[in-house]
């Protein structure tokens, strides 16, 4: 029998104090093993040539301490190409992108989504910050002679949403909208039950809009299990179709009892894998009356402290003649 059968026996008509953890979520339902919130590689090599450029490395700007890194409000230019289209604007070393078009820029991959969906030839109108001041400046796409790397756009939650998804920029009437476009739902996805699934576009939460994949992610692994959200979605993807609304109710993992007690008559506690636990019947710290641990395949049983055994698995070995 068991440790966790034997201790629901044995407690079955007493009243207990118990207590319950929450078990890592399994890792073969549909989704690449990966922690809660990480950048996915893509698909393809990088920019080929003949694809949008505009002659910027850009990377994120943070502030805070370590322990609490939070992003800034646009993107810091690292490098400008000479003779590309940024320097042709007049963009330097060191400015803050702060949006194109209107769409505010956090993330590289809202960068990404943009830069993917524009046109050569394209005119944008680009806000950036100075030295403390907010300038504008006009910029015409050209397109790309050479190949170049760029960076992930693509972003897998694991923990509460179940699902990966793209950033993803739709060009409308207004300004251009940055999106977050589901690629791939776990079984157990909690998308599944609300009608959402892969291609449609998460534009908000809970009433604030998303600005691509990373910041829905980010937004999300700060939640709860089972809490309820509001998502506005696009069943297609297009800026100037209307969202609908749906209600979701976070995924939350299956719960497992790990720690039962009516000291000093009985305590037992059991990892969620089963692979480690103990049962005491009438501990009193010194001495008890009956113990049992196991570690694996190995049990260890006691009696009075003074009397005691182990017990395993045994294996069969090829002996040499």
């Amino acid at each position: 029998m068991k440790l966790r059968e034997l201790a629901a026996s044995l407690a079955a008509s007493l009243t207990v104090s118990a207590c319950v953890t929450v078990a890592p979520p399994p890792e073969d339902e549909g989704l690449p093993s990966a922690p809660s919130y990480e950048a996915l590689p893509r698909s393809e090599p990088g920019w080929p040539s003949g694809t949008p450029f505009v002659g910027l490395e850009l990377a994120e700007a943070l502030s805070g301490g370590l322990d609490s890194l939070e992003f800034m409000a646009g993107l810091r230019i690292a490098a400008v190409a000479p003779g590309s289209p940024a320097e042709e604007a007049g963009l330097v070393g060191g400015d803050r992108l702060l949006s194109v078009d209107g769409a505010k820029l956090e993330r590289l991959d809202q960068w990404t989504a943009l830069l993917s969906s524009a046109a050569p030839g394209a005119q944008w109108q680009l806000e950036l910050e100075r030295d403390g001041a907010v300038r504008r400046a006009a910029l015409t796409v050209r397109s790309r002679s050479v190949p170049e790397p760029t960076t992930t756009d693509r972003f897998l939650e694991r923990r509460l949403l179940r699902c990966s998804a793209t950033t993803t920029a739709l060009a409308g009437s207004g300004a251009t909208r940055l999106v977050a476009r589901l690629d791939e739902l776990a079984d157990d996805s909690p998308l599944h039950a609300a009608g959402v699934g892969p291609g449609v576009a998460i534009v908000a939460l809970d009433g604030t809009p998303v600005v691509g994949a990373a910041d829905l992610f980010a937004r999300v692994s700060r939640m709860e299990p089972g809490q309820e959200v509001a998502l506005d979605v696009l069943d297609r993807l297009d800026a100037n179709a209307t969202p609908r609304r749906v209600e979701v109710e976070l995924h939350q993992p299956e719960r497992h009892l790990t720690k039962l007690s009516l000291w000093p008559l009985i305590s037992w506690s059991e990892t969620p894998d089963e692979q480690k636990g103990e049962i005491v019947v009438l501990d009193l710290w010194l001495i008890w009356l009956w113990k049992r641990t196991h570690d694996g395949p190995t049990t260890q049983t006691s009696i009075l402290r003074f009397l005691a055994w182990e017990s395993g698995v045994g294996a069969l070995e090829e002996s040499g003649k």
